[in-house]
């Protein structure tokens, strides 16, 4: 049990934060301890609905429905097939799409500088969903990929974190319908989770509104490069 807090505070601090970490950080350290992957995620993802709701409270003012519902509108299909896709496919394959992304996106961002001036279409919010949603779905963790795909679009890093957060809360929905409904959650450890969670998603929402635009756009993309590297090394 102290062990399962320690690793929901963690993440916790990191969803907090960053607006992502639950699952990348949580998922491999529970594995470790010799818990199931499959009913692990479906844990991870149900506690991440209520969770990222408690982060998005602290980051309202951040967050901005232009993005939030495109966001929404292709992460809930994409997520729903990568759901299915976890439930049938060899979670090595899928480690390794999701490492590289998250490592050829994050050095895009540590070596070229790209301005803030954002102005996206409908198209490309709905690119940033799906790619997010889909590893939501499968690895209940989209959100670095989630994050990550929003500043490559430019978009200002805590606008990225407050429009990413209630977008995750709908994405979760479904793919944690599928996991309850096959049978694939530790409800012992949701609870756990929870206790651990929840104080440290605050602590870290109110973390995040002391750095820069430019201090955050920098702790994110050095996080997202770590979490790659640690999913291809682990």
């Amino acid at each position: 049990m102290i062990e399962i807090l320690l690793v929901a505070f963690l993440a916790g601090f990191s969803l907090g934060l960053v607006g992502f970490g639950w699952g990348s950080i949580s998922l491999p350290l529970l594995i470790l301890l010799g818990y199931d992957p499959i009913s692990t995620i479906g844990s991870i993802i149900i506690t991440n609905v209520l969770l990222s709701f408690a982060g998005s409270l602290n980051h309202y003012k951040n967050s901005n429905f232009k993005i939030i519902f495109p966001l929404i509108l292709s992460g809930l299909l994409a997520s729903l097939a990568g759901a299915f896709f976890t439930l049938n496919i060899n979670l090595k394959f899928l480690t390794l799409i999701l490492s590289s992304y998250l490592i050829l996106g994050s050095l895009t961002l540590i070596f070229y500088k790209n301005s803030t001036n954002y102005n996206l279409n409908f198209s490309k919010l709905l690119a940033a969903g799906a790619i997010p949603g889909f590893f939501e779905g499968a690895y209940g963790s989209g959100g670095p990929a989630g994050v990550i795909t929003l500043l490559l679009f430019k978009v200002p890093a805590h606008r990225a974190v407050g429009s990413w957060l209630p977008a995750t809360i709908v994405l979760q929905l479904v793919p944690a319908l599928i996991y309850v409904v096959n049978s694939k959650v530790y409800w012992d450890m949701v609870l756990i989770l929870l206790l651990g969670g929840f104080p440290a998603v605050i602590i870290g929402s109110l973390l995040s509104s002391k750095f820069t635009e430019k201090k955050l756009k920098k702790i994110i993309a050095l996080i997202v490069f770590i979490l790659g590297l640690r999913l291809i090394f682990r």
